[in-house]
């Protein structure tokens, strides 16, 4: 599928979980149109993607995408670091150890794709 690197849904306890690449009226439009069928939604999260699809984040699965993109913008990444892992975890959810493989995979896609690309 354009702009996915991999299928922008997952069916998981009978809910359907869906990614949607899109302006904000875009997205909101695709959500009036499930609540004008009766279909009941929640936004679990948004991102502000400001990247093209040929981008090395386009490589990222939402997860990480999600987590470097927040872990970069709490100033995870700065030198002294704003934020530690597990404070990080918490602002996001999740426990502390699935946070830093979810970092690492996501780190570790994108240096493959730019030493690959070298």
């Amino acid at each position: 599928m354009k702009g996915y690197d991999s299928l922008p849904y997952e069916i998981r306890n009978g809910k359907v979980k869906v990614t949607f690449l899109g302006s904000a009226k875009q997205v909101r439009d695709f959500i009036k149109l499930f609540e004008d069928a009766g279909i009941h939604t929640r936004i679990i999260s948004l991102t502000d993607a400001k990247f093209p699809p040929h981008s090395p984040l386009s490589r990222l699965t939402e997860k990480q995408r999600r987590v470097l993109i927040t872990a970069y913008t709490l100033g995870y990444y700065d030198v002294p670091k704003k934020i530690g892992l597990v404070q990080l975890a918490e602002k996001l959810d999740l426990a502390h150890s699935t946070l830093d493989v979810q970092l690492r995979r996501g780190e570790r896609r994108l240096l493959n794709h730019i030493i690959d690309e070298s």
